[in-house]
């Protein structure tokens, strides 16, 4: 593709953005007012309305299911895994908005299948739970769900002493953007695994994006 060629493709691409941002966009804007206007709700839950209509699978894969049969397996999921750690909030939060659900094919709990013992041990090991693992199935999701809670309030409480304490310091000392404190964070965890490979692998990528965005960029400068 020549420089000219692909002047007009960024050109006739950013036609459509214009199309988009001015005229689609804004009209989409007033189906959600008068949407607003009629029901009193929120027009996000009409464009929640109007996507589990239109994508009836392969967006934004080809194997994406339809966006109902994912929210559905997702509720129905969540529901049943609650009833198995004897919870309901998310049955009485529906119930609270006026849709009572019944659970008709719970998960099995009673004892593991004998075949996934020898796997669930291996996999219990590293997991940081003290004792034995429980051969209930309900007992070791009892145990699981515990050691999760505590291990995701750890997990966001050290990820945040980076995004957050160190990323906010690091811009307001030194001027640099988040994203890139992070992304140099990233780079410094690689080199303290001394995986050189993955670091080579790593700026490279880094360097890679750098320099297709200046070449993606490159017409405009030329019109300044």
């Amino acid at each position: 593709m020549t420089d000219d060629e692909y002047e007009q493709l960024v050109e006739g691409s950013a036609t459509i953005r214009v199309e988009l941002d001015e005229v689609l966009h804004p009209m989409f804007g007033k189906l959600k007012g008068a949407f607003k206007a009629a029901y009193g709700l929120d027009g996000k839950w009409l464009k929640l309305l109007s996507d589990l209509v239109y994508y009836q699978g392969g967006y934004p894969s080809e194997n994406s299911p339809p966006k109902e049969e994912d929210l559905a397996d997702r509720v129905s999921m969540a529901l049943k895994l609650e009833d198995a750690v004897n919870r309901s909030d998310l049955k009485r939060l529906l119930a609270e908005r006026g849709v009572k659900v019944e659970i008709d094919q719970p998960i099995e709990k009673g004892p593991m299948f004998d075949a996934c013992v020898e796997e669930a041990r291996e996999q219990w090991k590293g997991t940081g739970i003290a004792g034995e693992m429980p051969l209930d199935r309900g007992e070791l999701l009892d145990a699981l769900l515990a050691r999760s809670q505590k291990l995701q309030g750890e997990i966001c409480r050290q990820a945040d002493l980076i995004k957050v304490d160190a990323a906010d310091e690091a811009e307001k000392e030194r001027g640099i953007k988040k994203k890139n404190f992070v992304k140099t964070v990233k780079l410094a965890a690689i080199e303290m695994r001394r995986d050189a490979e993955k670091m080579l692998e790593a700026l490279a990528k880094i360097r890679e994006d750098s320099e297709n965005f200046n070449e993606a960029v490159r017409p405009l400068e030329k019109q300044e």
